[in-house]
């Protein structure tokens, strides 16, 4: 029986103030109430589901879950800049009560500021096929950090068959908080699509055979969503945003396991600290002892570019 989910997401998505600068939505679809539950089951928020690609639905809207675990970790990142834009970040990881006690709306300090994440891991498989799994990684950043370069968000199969698929969402919100704008209480979200392809720029794989992978990461380029207060709506043009909202990241990947076998899969998220290129970042091999559980990197000129923040890892 259909139900309108579609009109309920699309109710979500219009009431978030003045929503602008949106690429890569996909709302123009009915869901039935059970595709619906079947997409939020994974992990999916209601976010996810408005930027799914049209390929990565039909992929996750059948899959009924089983058994799942759910693992997540909390950090604190205190951040010390130079006028060069350098980030001198010490991440530690805190307690769920810290973390919720933090500002989601946090100004931004000239000279350092203290950031808060959230990585989350989530391990599914299916009702009636246990041998196939579903992981949703997702890691909220409460701000957003003032050195946008190369991040990795990466997979890594300890114990499986194989990762035979991978996607990311990469979400920016900023908040226009100045009174004095014309258009102060502005919400300006921008989205961005990664489909895992062995022959993409933006993603790595460790293949081990055909369309079988023991590890997969994207390097996502962070950007700002400023611009959004112009001289039309009674502005000043360009607007330093004062006040942000944070990112939103998440990481899928479908996993297959031989019968009656656990799987163990590990899940990283990377900041850099320094401007690095793409193809830099990337100067990794995957290894459970590496940064996160995922990320090893070839030399310590690279892995001096990252944070090391602790990864998750859920086995099922």
């Amino acid at each position: 029986m259909k139900k309108s989910v579609f009109l309920l997401i699309l109710m979500f998505f219009i009431y978030l103030p003045n929503v602008d600068a949106i690429t890569n939505v996909n709302i123009d679809r009915e869901l039935t109430t059970d595709e619906y539950n079947n997409l939020k089951n994974l992990g999916l928020t209601d976010d996810d589901i408005i930027y799914l690609s049209e390929s990565d639905f039909n992929d996750y809207k059948d899959f009924v879950v089983g058994e799942q675990v759910t693992v997540t970790k909390y950090f604190k990142d205190v951040e010390v800049y130079t006028p060069s834009g350098y980030s001198n970040i010490q991440t530690q990881e805190i307690t769920e009560e810290e973390y919720n006690g933090s500002s989601d709306i946090v100004p931004l300090a000239s000279s350092h500021e203290t950031n808060y994440k959230k990585l989350t891991l989530t391990l599914s498989n299916h009702l009636t096929n246990p041998t196939a799994r579903v992981a949703v990684a997702k890691l909220h950043w409460k701000k957003v950090p003032k050195v946008k370069s190369f991040d990795l968000f990466g997979f890594y199969l300890v114990d499986g068959m194989g990762i035979t698929q991978a996607s990311a969402i990469q979400k920016a919100t900023e908040y226009i908080g100045n009174p004095n704008l014309a258009c102060a209480g502005y919400m300006n979200t921008v989205t961005r699509n990664y489909e895992f392809d062995k022959l993409s720029t933006a993603w790595k794989h460790e293949e081990i055979i055909p369309l079988s992978y023991r590890g997969v990461a994207v390097a996502m380029q962070l950007y700002a969503t400023v611009n959004v207060c112009n001289e039309s709506e009674g502005g000043v043009g360009i607007v330093v945003v004062g006040q942000n909202v944070g990112y939103d990241f998440t990481l899928m990947g479908n996993i297959a396991s031989y019968p009656n076998s656990t799987v163990t899969v590990n899940a990283s998220y990377q900041h850099s600290q320094q401007r690095i290129s793409s193809s830099d970042a990337l100067k990794f091999k995957f290894n459970s002892g590496g940064y996160g559980g995922v990320f090893k990197f070839n030399n310590s000129t690279i892995s001096g570019y990252f944070d090391n923040m602790k990864g998750v890892s859920a086995t099922l």
